[in-house]
């Protein structure tokens, strides 16, 4: 299994989904290793937000 650390490096976050909120176009919360703002791109897929 690879450490979510590293999965952050590859823009692969995962937000703690309780905390995450709506801002009118995505869910949107805060990467629980690496804490940067992420929001859902589809189920199960996390992108950090400005990163394309």
């Amino acid at each position: 299994m690879i450490p979510q650390s590293i999965l952050c490096l590859i823009n692969r976050h995962k937000p703690d989904r309780n905390k995450a909120r709506w801002d009118g176009f995505h869910y949107v919360g805060a990467c629980t290793a690496c804490g940067r703002e992420v929001y859902r791109l589809k189920s199960k897929t996390w992108r950090a937000i400005g990163s394309g």
